[in-house]
């Protein structure tokens, strides 16, 4: 509607309204909409499975003293409510500012639907194994599915047949919509624990055999169709001897292709069907598992046969043998009574055998029968034959060996013997070497010797000789070693030399050099077998000591602590260098703690060195303002301290004149020397509305952003000023019109 003018005559200066006859008449005025334009833009979200947006309205047009206040709002819609980058429209566009008339394009651009985030976590399953196939089951632990959106299946879940722990691995869900969420995978596991068997255990029949392992056959009950498996039982006695004996059940040990796949529960222990000691009764006891079972034990048959021996007369007395059969192996049963001869007679001599237990064995563990035999002594006919022994080279031509006699009457055999001289051919070892034997003599007198010079042949064997690398130790000193050998087993003869061993350790720089390929040079050594023990050579790094100075220290945000570092005990001739790193207790300005990380090496010979010690120098300065470094007082200086000075940074206001628009107008300023990823800012900064003659002048104070401390920093601000300049307008005249005056 229109406002209606109250109209009232007013007279001027030097006017009297009473020299006027006055009529009022009134109008009225009605304001129209401004019309103006909009631009709509609609705002990413995350996927929830609908087409509807939110978005902002930019609108063109608007006078300045309603911006503050007036905007506009309509419905956004995106294409489809996918993720992805998409197209979106606004309609039902409003403005909440009746002054103004809005026109809006349907389009509101583009905008991103991320994924929604979903976490699907593998169950924490547990199963007894039954011959078929588990998958570990799946849910959804964070987030959730929108509209239609499905999950068909998830992939990689733990799956098995057999008693274990499958964990699921490589999870990935297949399903409908899933290209809308961001998935992440919890793994969870499958565990299929072994099912239960009982066994049940039969002894067999057990005879004596030194040993208390009773042989037995085992049924298992409770086995499902399909699975391969079978069962062994070990059994034992509480002793070895025949007779009664408590059973002991050692446990049962499962075996074929599902053997993983169950545990034993229970056992028990059957009668074997025997009655009475002969057939190995077996009592089942009655305590869990049976135990206490007992079982008999049957001694074993056992013979003692005696021989019909003639041995031949050797001038002893001879002794007749035996033959013990059914002895249980490492126990020892022999016989007293054997017969003995020690001339030719025209009867034999009977035995008169009766069993004797030797050490460790019972005789109460056998049924033994006894067979006597008996002996008869008969002549011995002898000739007599030289050979040379074999033996080990050892510089010489002279051997030994040994004369066999022919012909030596029975009685005097075990005393009469010859010997003689043995000489080879040559002293070198080696194979069927030629000899000869020279003044052979017999220590019996009623007999006379002839024995042919030649003494067969035998072999020298070479020596056995050992060279074995030494273990040396050395320290690193520009130059090179090789290591050293000894003989550590056997010994040279003669003349015989070893002039050079190659292949031992050797190097230069600080390392071990093993000794490799030795092999030995010389004269003779092909009479030995040289065994040869590879040593080695240790070259150890030689010491430095690191003496290191921080650099003057400025405030960068930063812990690291620039230094120089001067390396002392370098041997003439090599190249090393040394870095150290140094760290402070905090970042900030002020008296910070040294920390010493250490000083790597580095040049051609950094490997050669090891750092023995390191000292932290003052850097010269003395104050805070020369960052005076003060050594500590522990091993290596820990403890030292430096003072971290602050940085310089200035707060610049600048001199702004900007036109005239209605608002009020703040200044603006400068921020030099500020660390990256710190915040310091200024209040204070001049205002200004209007046109002045004077410029108004900042008042600039620093204010720290979060996680930055002006403490950190030497301050300096220099204010600036803002003077409004006017906004230049143009104008149109219209003359009024007036009474004839």
């Amino acid at each position: 509607t229109a406002t209606a003018d109250n109209l009232v005559a007013v007279a001027g200066a030097g006017t009297s309204l009473s020299n006027y006859s006055i009529t009022t008449t009134n109008g009225s005025i009605q304001v129209s909409p401004l019309a103006i334009t909009g631009t709509a833009q609609v705002n990413g979200k995350v996927y929830d499975g609908t087409t509807v947006g939110t978005g902002t309205i930019t609108l063109t047009g608007l006078l300045p003293a309603d911006v503050g206040s007036t905007s506009a709002s309509g419905t956004f819609t995106f294409a489809n409510s996918n993720a992805g980058t998409k197209a979106a429209t606004v309609s039902g566009v409003t403005v909440n500012n009746a002054d103004y008339s809005i026109t809006v394009p349907a389009s509101a651009g583009n905008a991103t639907i991320t994924t929604a985030a979903l976490t699907i976590t593998g169950g924490t399953t547990t199963t007894s194994f039954d011959n078929t196939t588990h998958t570990n089951t799946y849910s959804i632990t964070s987030g959730a599915l929108f509209g239609s959106d499905v999950i068909s299946s998830v992939n990689g879940l733990g799956s098995g047949l057999h008693a274990n722990t499958y964990t699921d691995s490589g999870l990935s869900a297949s399903g409908t919509g899933l290209s809308n969420y961001a998935i992440s995978y919890v793994p969870g596991s499958l565990t299929i624990n072994p099912a239960t068997f009982t066994a049940a255990i039969t002894p067999n029949v057990a005879t004596y055999t030194g040993t208390n392992v009773i042989a037995n056959t085992t049924v298992l009950t409770g086995a499902m169709n399909g699975v391969t498996i079978t069962a062994t039982t070990s059994l034992t006695t509480s002793g070895i001897n025949a007779g009664i004996q408590t059973i002991i059940n050692n446990g049962t040990t499962l075996s074929g292709a599902n053997a993983g796949d169950y545990v034993i529960t229970s056992s028990t222990i059957l009668n074997n069907g025997g009655i009475g000691a002969a057939n190995n009764q077996v009592i089942p006891g009655s305590g869990p598992n049976n135990s206490g079972s007992t079982i008999v034990i049957v001694p074993k048959t056992l013979t003692i046969t005696g021989n019909t021996t003639t041995p031949t007369y050797n001038g002893s007395t001879q002794t007749n043998t035996y033959v013990v059969t059914g002895l249980v192996n490492g126990e020892t049963i022999t016989a007293s009574g054997a017969a003995q001869a020690t001339h030719v007679s025209p009867t034999a001599t009977a035995d008169n055998l009766v069993a004797v237990a030797g050490a460790g064995t019972s005789l109460s563990n056998y049924s033994i029968t006894t067979t006597n035999g008996s002996i008869q002594v008969t002549p011995l006919a002898i000739t007599g034959t030289a050979q040379v022994n074999g033996k080990v080279y050892n510089g010489t031509t002279v051997g030994t060996g040994t004369i066999i006699l022919t012909g030596v009457l029975p009685a005097d055999v075990a005393s009469t013997t010859a010997t003689g001289t043995y000489t080879f051919a040559n002293a070198n070892a080696g194979a069927a070497k030629a000899a000869t034997v020279s003044g052979v003599t017999i220590n019996n007198t009623d007999y006379s010797v002839t024995v042919a010079p030649s003494a067969g042949t035998a072999t020298i064997t070479a020596a056995a000789l050992t060279i074995s690398g030494n273990t040396t130790t050395g320290t690193f000193d520009n130059t090179t070693h090789t290591n050293t050998y000894s003989i550590t087993s056997g010994s040279l003869f003669g003349s015989d030399v070893i002039n050079s061993v190659s292949g031992l350790g050797g190097g230069l720089h600080a390392n071990t050099y093993s000794d490799s390929g030795l092999s030995a040079n010389g004269t003779g050594l092909s009479n030995y077998t040289i065994s040869y023990v590879p040593g080695s050579l240790t070259i150890n790094p030689a010491t430095l000591t690191a003496a290191v100075t921080p650099s003057v220290a400025t405030y960068n945000g930063s812990n690291v602590l620039a230094n120089a570092t001067v390396l002392s005990g370098v041997i003439s001739g090599t190249t090393v260098s040394g870095t150290t790193s140094l760290t402070v207790s905090a970042t900030n300005a002020g008296t910070q703690t040294i920390t010493n990380n250490g000083t790597t090496l580095s040049g051609a010979n950094a490997g050669d060195y090891v750092i023995a010690s390191t000292s932290i120098a003052n850097n010269g300065g003395v104050g805070a303002a020369n960052n005076q470094v003060i050594p500590g007082t522990g091993p290596n200086n820990t403890g030292s301290t430096i003072v971290i000075v602050p940085k310089t940074l200035t707060i610049t206001g600048n001199t702004t004149t900007p036109t005239y628009n209605g608002s009020a107008q703040t200044n603006t300023y400068v921020v030099t020397g500020l660390v990256n990823g710190e915040t310091i800012t200024a209040t204070g900064a001049a205002q200004a509305t209007h046109v002045s003659p004077t410029a108004t002048a900042d008042n600039l104070v620093a204010v720290a952003g979060a996680g930055t401390s002006l403490s950190n920093y030497s301050i300096t601000t220099t204010n600036g000023s803002i003077q409004v300049t006017p906004l230049a307008i143009t104008g149109t005249a219209q003359v009024n019109g007036k009474v004839y005056d």
